[in-house]
């Protein structure tokens, strides 16, 4: 969410287990749901509570967002912006205190769209080595959980990049999309590369934190 319209993934190593990828198209998903239940678009559409992590301070309070809708409009293209932690909560990631609660039609919402993902689902037979690039504006991705094991090194490594270029789509203003100079101009002191085994020693949250100050330059 918040990202670069195109997302790139480069397979470095793959888990033990678990780990794949799977995409499903929201045009796909769209129109499901206009056929079957409008009421959901029409969810979808409305204003939504948005809270985002403080990478600044993992243990202090979520920074709260303007009110904006999970789906829009731009150029004649249906597009999502969305992760539901951050409308939804997440164990890591909590809603602050006194934050609204989800009204029932929004849960409702987010299961139909849920499901209607998995419905429409593609999951992909990556390897090592693979690099995977998706249209982060009409393709929702997610990830299987996975184990890795350190001994045998099946340890999961992908690096994650959120790209813009001259023909990237321009995104729905109703969105609300991170000002770009905010994204895209980090200073070098917040941009940081690691090898492998320097990153596999860091804790897991630090790694999301890590990765988002140093890749969203890309």
């Amino acid at each position: 969410m918040d990202s670069g319209p195109i997302l790139a993934l480069f397979m470095e190593k793959k888990s033990k287990s678990g780990g794949n990828q799977h995409l499903s198209s929201f045009w796909t998903i769209y129109n499901s749901l206009a056929r079957e239940s409008p009421e959901v678009i029409r969810e979808l559409a409305s204003s939504w509570h948005w809270e985002m992590p403080d990478k600044e301070n993992l243990d202090g309070p979520n920074i709260v967002l303007p009110s904006r809708p999970i789906i829009g409009k731009a150029d004649g293209r249906m597009q999502i912006n969305f992760a539901k932690a951050y409308v939804a909560g997440d164990p890591k990631y909590p809603m602050n205190k006194g934050s609204p609660s989800l009204s029932p039609s929004q849960e409702a919402a987010l299961k139909a769209l849920s499901d209607t993902a998995r419905k429409h689902s593609l999951q992909l037979d990556t390897k090592a080595g693979d690099l995977v690039l998706v249209n982060n504006l009409s393709i929702m991705h997610a990830r299987d959980a996975f184990v890795d094991d350190v001994v045998s090194g099946e340890v999961r490594h992908v690096l994650r990049l959120w790209l813009q270029d001259q023909d990237s789509w321009p995104v729905a203003s109703s969105l609300g999309y991170i000002e770009p100079k905010k994204a895209w101009h980090v200073p070098d002191k917040h941009q940081s590369l690691r090898t492998l085994s320097e990153w596999i020693q860091l804790p897991r949250p630090i790694r999301a934190v890590d990765a988002a100050a140093s890749q969203k330059h890309a």
